[in-house]
Parts: C-alpha cells; sequence; structure tokens
C-alpha cells in the first residue's frame, strides 16, 4: 500500500490474524484488507468467531489488532462485513 497524491491510503494489501484456543484450534479470525478499486483511505475487515467462543473477548482482541494495523498504515476508514442471519 502506499498514499496517494491526497495523501489517502492506496494500492493493496491485507493483513490476517487468527486466534486459537489451548487445544490449537482455530476460534476466530480476522482479515483486513484493501483493493485497488477500494475507495481511497479505506480499509475493509472480516470477523469471525467461533459461536462456541463468543462472549470470552476474543472478537474484540481480534478487533483491537486489527484496528492497530489500520492505524499503522494510515486508513481513514473501516468497512465491516457483518452477517444479519447469525442466531448464534
Amino acid at each position: 500500500m502506499y498514499k496517494d497524491e491526497n495523501g489517502w491510503l492506496a494500492g493493496h494489501d491485507r493483513f490476517r490474524i487468527v486466534a486459537v484456543n489451548e487445544h490449537d484450534r482455530v476460534i476466530g479470525y480476522g482479515i483486513s484488507w484493501r483493493a485497488p478499486w477500494t475507495a481511497a483511505g479505506e480499509l475493509n475487515h472480516l470477523l469471525v468467531v467461533d459461536p462456541d467462543a463468543r462472549n470470552q473477548q476474543v472478537g474484540s482482541t481480534l478487533y483491537r489488532e486489527m484496528e492497530q494495523w489500520a492505524g499503522e498504515v494510515g486508513a481513514s476508514k473501516l468497512n465491516f462485513e457483518v452477517d444479519d442471519d447469525d442466531n448464534g
């Protein structure tokens, strides 16, 4: 990624992170990404936590790491994907 002529985040890159439990089983993951067609300054985020691991700070911990990376690369807007049909 790089900053365009207006100082906005541009280009493409991605950041991936996982959370594992004490048995090395993946219980959550996050992906921050931008593609060349993503609006200047923006990053897209996807965050998923296993229903059995919810309400245990897994999602908030992953979110903080993703947010930190977004700040380090200079994102001005974060877009999150949220499933509205998950009953978990």
